[in-house]
């Protein structure tokens, strides 16, 4: 299948003024307007998928997808917007990679915060914490597996590990059933860090958020 990028836009929803009344740990899916009321960017993409197996499809085929995250825009070399970069800062100067960390740090408290739809269902959500300290209360200490148990037994939702083969064992789970919810949580207690990765669509796939949508050059993967 072949898919031809036409139309590669965002639109931002300035979150200055809202606050973020959300509790993002809960597994329940969300609304995109529920995202926009509490003020995330809006970032809009669509693809055209020219043909399927080789044979040229009569009526065009387009994937809508919308990503909502708590990270504010910016306009690449290229003209496209996306989500501030966190990746490939290696060519930046020291004043610009300052920024950047600086921001991360002090304007989204070390968490980035996504949500991706694809034709207007939600495909994923992923909360990545960079931080050593916890010192906002909506921001939850995931940072070992007591920890994790702990927190949602205190609001009432059900968790238990699951062990899987390499992935995730009775020494180092790393993947939950929460509230009905696979969830795979990457933690550290070392450095009070974690990365939380809900797929609402599958069971088993799983993608490094930054990776594919924070680095300012690869901006699509066809999920």
């Amino acid at each position: 299948m072949k898919i031809i990028t036409t139309l590669l836009i965002a639109t931002a929803f300035f979150s200055c003024t809202k606050t973020d009344k959300i509790n993002h740990y809960l597994i329940k899916p969300i609304t995109q307007q529920e995202l926009i009321d509490n003020g995330f960017y809006k970032y809009s993409y669509t693809y055209k998928i020219e043909d399927k197996d080789g044979i040229k499809d009569t009526v065009a085929s387009f994937v809508e997808y919308e990503l909502y995250s708590n990270v504010k825009p910016e306009i690449d070399n290229n003209g496209r917007i996306h989500p501030l970069q966190f990746l490939n800062m290696r060519e930046m100067d020291s004043i610009e990679r300052k920024k950047r960390f600086e921001y991360r740090q002090k304007d989204l408290n070390d968490r980035i915060i996504t949500y991706l739809f694809r034709n207007d269902s939600l495909l994923f959500k992923d909360i990545r914490v960079f931080s050593r300290d916890y010192p906002k209360k909506e921001i939850a200490d995931l940072s070992t597996e007591e920890k994790i148990i702990r927190y949602y037994d205190s609001i009432q939702i059900p968790i238990k590990p699951v062990f899987q083969v390499k992935t995730s064992t009775k020494e180092y789970p790393t993947i939950f059933m929460i509230d009905n919810h696979k969830v795979r949580l990457y933690y550290s207690e070392k450095d009070k860090s974690y990365d939380m990765f809900v797929n609402y669509l599958s069971d088993n796939h799983y993608f490094d958020i930054l990776v594919e949508w924070y680095a300012g050059k690869k901006m699509y993967r066809p999920y």
